[in-house]
């Protein structure tokens, strides 16, 4: 199994961090966890967004969710 952080900033990204966001990966499984702001441009540096299994949002603050629109 593998963990992608592919944010760890606050509630507001930097230029250096994206907000909250995690790709876990596992075989052919690509697992997608929050999608705070910047996380979408970080995650595209890993895999194709149509190979996601799942995406888990962990909790409805804006942070955490933002970038999957």
């Amino acid at each position: 199994m593998r963990l992608v952080t592919l944010g760890t900033s606050a509630a507001y990204p930097t230029i250096e961090r994206a907000s909250s966001g995690y790709l876990i990966n596992e075989g052919k499984t690509n697992i997608l966890m929050d999608l705070g702001s910047g996380v979408f441009r970080n995650l595209l540096r890993w895999i194709d967004p149509s190979d996601l299994s799942a995406i888990i949002i962990s909790h409805l603050h804006q942070d955490h969710f933002i970038d999957i629109y």
